[in-house]
């Protein structure tokens, strides 16, 4: 059985120089899923930088945000998806 790593959110929030309630409206808009409330966990964190990076040094709203991490997250998709591809036409390229 594996063990989530988690960060509190008081100690995420004093590293980032951010209040507890940036992180609650995080969760709100969906960004993050918090662990008992009060944890953050391991694997989320570069998606929650991403997010405050975004907008505190871009100055981008969090409707704008969602809207970005959706197309990177499809651009993403599509590479995946193209990768496999050029596999694919390798091998019928060697037959």
């Amino acid at each position: 059985m594996s063990t989530k790593t988690l960060i509190a959110i008081t100690d995420f929030c004093s590293s980032h120089n951010i209040e507890h309630t940036y992180i609650t409206t995080l969760e709100e808009y969906g960004f993050v899923t918090l662990e008992n409330g009060s944890f953050i966990p391991h694997q989320e964190l570069p998606r929650v930088e991403k997010v405050i990076r975004l907008n505190r040094e871009m100055n981008i709203n969090f409707e704008g945000i969602d809207v970005i991490l959706n197309l990177l997250e499809k651009l993403d998709h599509l590479s995946a998806e193209r990768q496999q591809l050029v596999r694919r036409l390798r091998l019928h390229e060697e037959v």
